[in-house]
């Protein structure tokens, strides 16, 4: 339990920050207040992206069994169901289903063993089955079978090395491997592996373990540089853990370490400006990680901090940023749906913090053809975001999106390229992107050098033997030779063999010589270069005359059309005239 005299010194704390202004900092903002101040409550952001605040402390209220919900769309507070039980130092959990686990906390005079759920369906919540092992200031995690552990925390006998295991679809709590060390006030992270990472806590500072959800068991990993307990772990995009702060055997620390999953071996990154415990760490969109309030007490008295902080995980250092407009003690950070970060406290009072966006994949310079499609894009975060494009510096009207799409490219389209993207906070220009045009007079894909430097092709005819097929198509479709009609030699246009599957490359590959008649009087069929046709009738499949002669092929189809009038019906052929 905590001693009295730790909640009055609290109380008096919390009455002299009540009288404090809110007033607006860079980065922070204020939204809508809350009823009641809650230290060391909860606050979990639901799938409809409204914030759950249960529980807590309150100068006014004493042990809250109440909730209330923010909505981001209006920046206002209403209420919802309240818990059965009275509770502060609780976790809740976010389960699969959308629903809310509460377990564990304090109610001023003993540990409370019953859980419950929350459901935003309802606003109502609902007891579960107890905690075998009441505990405080415990670690508890949504684990990938949807069920959740709790591990460690403080008890009514002291510290804990037992974890406890809920499950949604019974509602029960079932013991799960024991830890290998007593640890209150620990971190707990899911690591890709699947596997999570409890680091620190009081009794065993500076060990490190891995719980298995396959097997259920705990395992030694590296351990932690410098032992602490009641600091922050965080995992990074790189699947790295960072640990910053907290209490360790000389005070409260500054330092920071770095956790390789890989390895499983710890190393030294750089250290917060500011020594802090109790404080906020929040991994932001793109990937860097804030830091904000916290205290310090290595002096004697206790210094609560407003400063916030930004780790830069490709360079691991830390650099200043806004502050809070006051101090909040026993914090809750809760990353919204947009990107803004969500404090509160031990006050009614809430504030947001926002970044200007930051770009995380610039436009690339783009050479292209002329007459071509291209698209140039931009990839960015930091919370409500806008877009606009310019041609230099100069703003293109309605190109207000993440991409930029120029069809049918000219050479008035070569330019550089650029997009500003905005948020309430501020904006970034993004690194600026050439377009080079490549001329094509003629549209057929190949560029005018390429036609007279490479490829002998005349740059204002899109076909230049005149065969069917552009020259474009010859080089790179079919690979035959854009200045010769028929490659192959066999007296058929490389486009007309292509057009009725045959090779433009091979001799032995042409057309057959087989009429077609689609109507009564008309008649077509393939023609070779320097062949001669005739085409004859005959009503009776016996005798033939010849309806026409000396038809010379032109490397393609040939049509002929003949009227029927008084003429008996009759059927027609093609003979080569030039056949031996």
């Amino acid at each position: 339990m905590k001693s009295i005299t730790w909640i009055l010194r609290s109380a008096i704390c919390l009455i002299i920050l009540a009288a404090a202004t809110l007033t607006a900092r860079a980065g922070w903002a204020a939204t809508g207040p809350l009823s009641t101040n809650r230290g060391y409550g909860s606050a979990t952001l639901l799938p409809n992206g409204k914030v759950l605040a249960a529980g807590g402390f309150s100068t006014a209220n004493g042990m809250l069994t109440s909730a209330e919900l923010y909505d981001p769309a209006t920046g206002v507070w209403v209420a919802t169901g309240s818990m059965s039980y009275a509770r502060y130092r609780h976790t809740a959990t976010l389960l699969a289903n959308g629903k809310v686990l509460v377990a564990g906390g304090e109610d001023l005079s003993s540990l409370v063993a019953i859980t419950e759920i929350y459901d935003p369906a309802t606003g109502t919540w609902t007891a579960q089955g107890p905690l075998s092992n009441p505990r405080d200031e415990h670690t508890a995690i949504l684990l990938p079978n949807g069920k959740v552990m709790v591990a460690g925390g403080s008890g009514a006998s002291g510290d804990l090395a037992s974890a406890e295991l809920y499950d949604p679809a019974t509602g029960l709590w079932t013991w799960t491997g024991t830890l290998k060390a007593a640890r209150r006030s620990p971190t707990a992270i899911m690591l890709p592996s699947g596997k999570v990472l409890v680091a620190g806590g009081s009794s065993d500072l500076s060990s490190a373990e891995l719980y298995d959800p396959a097997a259920g068991t705990w395992a030694w990993t590296g351990s932690l540089i410098i032992g602490r307990n009641a600091h922050t772990t965080t995992l990074l995009p790189s699947g790295k853990v960072i640990v910053a702060g907290g209490y360790g055997t000389g005070g409260v620390l500054s330092s920071v370490e770095l956790y390789d999953p890989a390895t499983g071996a710890w190393t030294a990154t750089g250290a917060m400006s500011t020594a802090r415990v109790d404080y906020t760490a929040t991994l932001l969109a793109d990937g860097r990680v804030l830091a904000a309030g916290g205290y310090n007490n290595n002096s004697g008295t206790f210094v609560y901090y407003s400063s916030a902080e930004l780790y830069d995980p490709a360079t691991g250092t830390w650099t200043a940023t806004g502050s809070m407009s006051r101090n909040y003690e026993f914090p809750t950070a809760t990353l919204l749906a947009d990107g803004k970060v969500m404090v509160m406290g031990n006050t009614p009072s809430v504030e947001l913090y926002s970044y200007p966006p930051v770009i995380t994949a610039q436009p690339a310079s783009v050479a292209i053809n002329q007459w071509r499609q291209v698209t140039f894009s931009v990839t960015a975060s930091g919370g409500s975001l806008t877009y606009q494009w310019q041609k230099g510096t100069v703003d293109i009207a309605s190109e207000n999106t993440a991409t930029l799409t120029l069809a049918n490219v000219q050479a008035a389209n070569q330019a550089s390229y650029r997009v500003v993207v905005s948020n309430s906070t501020g904006s970034v220009t993004s690194n600026p992107a050439t377009l080079t045009v490549y001329p094509d007079a003629d549209a057929d894909g190949l560029t005018d050098a390429e036609e007279t430097g490479t490829y002998g092709t005349d740059p204002n005819k899109a076909d230049t033997d005149g065969d069917g097929l552009s020259d474009y198509q010859e080089v790179f479709t079919y690979h035959s030779n854009p200045k010769l009609a028929d490659t192959d030699g066999d007296g058929f246009l490389d486009g007309y063999e292509v057009l009725t599957g045959k090779s433009p490359l091979d001799a032995s590959s042409h057309p057959a010589l087989v009429a077609e008649a689609r109507t009564a009087i008309e008649l077509t069929f393939p023609s070779a270069i320097g062949k001669i046709y005739r085409i004859e009738g005959s009503p009776d499949l016996t005798t033939w005359a010849t309806v026409e002669s000396g038809i010379a092929g032109n490397g393609g189809q040939i049509q002929r059309f003949y009227s029927t009038r008084d003429t008996p019906r009759r059927y027609f052929r093609v003979a080569d005239e030039t056949a031996p």
